[in-house]
């Protein structure tokens, strides 16, 4: 199994790049995968496909982002932290006022250091995510001027990364992750390494059954997966995500709680942490 040198290793490299639905940073994340399980097979779907009733959005594309204020001073700069920039803004430039910028602006005031997560992709929209803070400090004078250097290709495509490993019998069970977040190391890069180093794990084994890994943007990019992939031997599956944070392990049913894989997965973690964990 990985030791934890390699998990901070993987996290280190994985944590600076900035994934979103579609887009190049999915594509880097998934060249660095392929350094623990060479077998990864990256598929693409094209911009505009199609899942049952969602539609893949254009690949969006980033080059800067930035909010000065009256004095010329960066206030919000997204190559300081690419959580600043609501994941696929459409482009904006220009100079406006305190009021007009306010309703662009995401904050928790219950956590007046933190810059939340936002995204935009099924809408028109643009704007940043910033601590609350920086609304009540002296650099927050406007005019404001705002630039958004973003683009859209209509004929770009979304990236998904899968893998198999065969057993002796044809049926799959589905290791599944998502990897459409920026630089958040819980939700969900710590998913996407357990996801990773757990199928390294599998690959190495003799199994009966056979497995497969999916890692794919959260809901259309698994939809067009659905779509197109032959899914017939599927009998079971998990999705594995925010494995990293302080809280107990837990478990989110199934649809279906009297399904094996749900009642295995309690009786595993129940046993392995003593019945101490959240349901």
């Amino acid at each position: 199994m990985s030791n934890i040198n390699q998990i901070n290793s993987l996290l280190k490299k994985l944590f600076p790049i900035t994934r979103s639905l579609t887009g190049i940073g999915n594509m880097q994340t998934f060249l660095i995968l392929k350094n623990i399980l060479p077998s990864i097979k990256i598929q693409s779907i094209k911009s505009g496909t199609k899942g049952f009733d969602w539609k893949l959005p254009n690949e969006w594309h980033f080059n800067d982002a930035f909010i000065k204020n009256k004095y010329g001073k960066k206030i919000v700069n997204i190559k300081k932290n690419n959580l600043h920039l609501i994941g696929y803004s459409k482009p904006f430039k220009g100079i406006i006022s305190k009021k007009e910028l306010l309703p662009h602006l995401y904050f928790l005031k219950k956590f007046p250091s933190w810059i939340p997560y936002r995204t935009s992709y099924y809408s028109d929209n643009w704007g940043f995510c910033v601590p609350y803070k920086l609304l009540k400090s002296k650099d927050f004078v406007g005019p404001f001027e705002v630039c958004i250097d973003t683009s859209f290709n209509k004929r770009g495509k979304l990236v998904y990364a899968e893998d198999k490993k065969k057993g002796s019998l044809k049926e799959e069970i589905i290791i599944s992750t998502y990897c459409c977040h920026p630089s958040l190391a819980n939700d969900n890069l710590s998913g996407l390494i357990t996801a990773v180093l757990l199928f390294e794990y599998i690959r190495n084994q003799k199994t009966r059954k056979s497995y497969r890994l999916l890692i794919a943007p959260e809901t259309i990019g698994v939809l067009c997966f659905l779509k197109k992939s032959k899914i017939k031997n599927i009998s079971a599956g998990t999705v594995i995500t925010t494995t990293g944070g302080p809280d107990l392990l837990s478990i989110k049913d199934a649809y279906d709680i009297d399904h094996w894989i749900n009642k295995v997965t309690h009786l595993a973690v129940s046993k392995f942490t003593n019945n101490k964990y959240i349901k």
